[in-house]
């Protein structure tokens, strides 16, 4: 069966590993954090990818643990390099390891993975509190164009959400919703390639109209929520 994560399929066309978007996306789970007060001791990153999200965020909270798991040697290539003495990777996946922790992180992540419910269901099992970056591909421009294939060819999403459907999807796997905010990427970062350059000045203009109907017409959001597990059965 086709790996592109393990196969150098997705390296090939993430050279870098969305490290360039890892400060504007540790940032979101800063302010995540200071939004709803949020203590914690342990934190795990799912699915942490070349793992600089994870590095930035355990700089900056010193007196915490971190931990990053992600089952790609591609992306484990770049560890080394993005390493503290208060992070430890481990390149397999969350549920081989029987422990918990206080803080979840799953940022652009169960949007690549098959049977998405059933990760969501199982990772409730593994932490207190949680923070999701939910990419919203659903917007009208993307479905007008066809821009959902080159969602899926170049950066593997499996399923797309919009604003509604990410929030319902955590609370059928039973997740209780604490806090949410829409964040405009194209706002916070440069754009990556010729499509984002053109949208750019479209996705200024519809964002004066507000974010939730900006990310419907023409996109470029994601939705940060902070949740917590509704049952842990």
């Amino acid at each position: 069966m086709r790996d592109p994560y393990n196969d150098g399929t997705y390296l090939r066309c993430n050279r870098q590993w969305h490290q360039e978007d890892s400060p504007y996306k540790a940032g979101l789970v800063m302010e995540m954090v200071r939004r709803i007060g949020l203590n914690f001791r342990t934190c795990v990153d799912v699915g942490c990818g070349a793992g600089l999200v994870t590095s930035v965020l355990a700089k900056t909270f010193r007196e915490k643990q971190f931990y990053g798991f992600d089952i790609s040697k591609d992306a484990a290539r770049f560890w080394s390099g993005n390493s503290t003495d208060n992070l430890t990777y481990s390149m397999q996946s969350i549920f081989d390891v029987d422990e918990d922790f206080d803080l979840v992180l799953c940022l652009d992540v169960f949007e690549h993975v098959d049977d998405y419910v059933g990760f969501l269901r199982q990772l409730r099992r593994r932490g207190s509190k949680f923070i999701f970056n939910i990419p919203l591909d659903m917007s009208a421009v993307k479905l007008l164009t066809g821009g959902l294939r080159f969602v899926r060819e170049e950066v593997g999403h499996l399923h797309y959400f919009n604003a509604y459907t990410a929030v319902e999807t955590l609370k059928y796997a039973g997740y209780e919703i604490e806090d949410s905010f829409l964040s405009a990427k194209f706002r916070r970062t440069m754009p990556r390639n010729i499509r984002q350059a053109i949208m750019l000045a479209p996705r200024m203009l519809t964002s004066l109209l507000g974010d939730r109907l900006s990310a419907l017409l023409t996109g470029g959001y994601s939705l940060v929520v902070s949740a917590s597990s509704a049952a842990k059965g």
